[in-house]
């Protein structure tokens, strides 16, 4: 199981490469890096290196749930391509914003394996939609949270009565995120 595949032409990006350039303080010079290494490493994932070479879609967030013996397959085959690309790039001037190139090249490589996966055939591969969690805080029904926080922010007084105030006006957000 993976989340379904993304296509990088819905945010302006003719490539995965061209969108992985426009990720903050990544370069061209470290994904091309990236290619040559797995292509030089694993010829045998040709097709998948292809697709994310020229194409515009991948698979998202690293998020799988796969057999023990796959998970053990992707794994070699991920931190060997990694391990080689970092030993390639120089960290020294990069920003902690810069040293997240091997998380984002990690996701091309699931993508990369997953495709070599449905060209080789005989698996099941089950696409999911993923979610995006915007607030961390429960809410149970934001209405009548709203409304409660409304009442509370009239009985109260002070630093509480502002606490109140601030919770309705993130319910009144969030309730116009949903209602989009």
């Amino acid at each position: 199981m993976v989340l379904k595949p993304y296509d990088v032409k819905h945010v302006n990006s003719g490539s995965i490469g061209e969108q992985y350039c426009k990720l903050p303080e990544q370069e061209r010079a470290t994904f091309d890096i990236f290619i040559k290494t797995v292509k030089r490493l694993y010829p045998e994932y040709m097709t998948g290196i292809e697709k994310i070479e020229r194409g515009s879609i991948q698979y998202l967030c690293n998020m799988f749930v796969m057999k023990k013996e796959l998970f053990f397959e992707y794994s070699e085959f991920c931190f060997a391509v990694l391990k080689e690309v970092d030993r390639q790039i120089d960290h020294n001037e990069m920003s902690t914003q810069g040293l997240r190139f091997l998380g984002y090249l990690g996701e091309f490589l699931l993508s990369i394996f997953i495709f070599n996966l449905k060209a080789k055939g005989g698996y099941r591969i089950k696409e999911l939609n993923g979610s995006y969690i915007l607030s961390d805080t429960p809410v149970l029904h934001p209405r009548l949270s709203y409304w409660g926080y409304w009442v509370l922010s009239k009985l109260t007084f002070g630093a509480i009565k502002k606490r109140y105030k601030q919770k309705r006006k993130a319910l009144k957000q969030i309730r116009h995120i949903q209602n989009k």
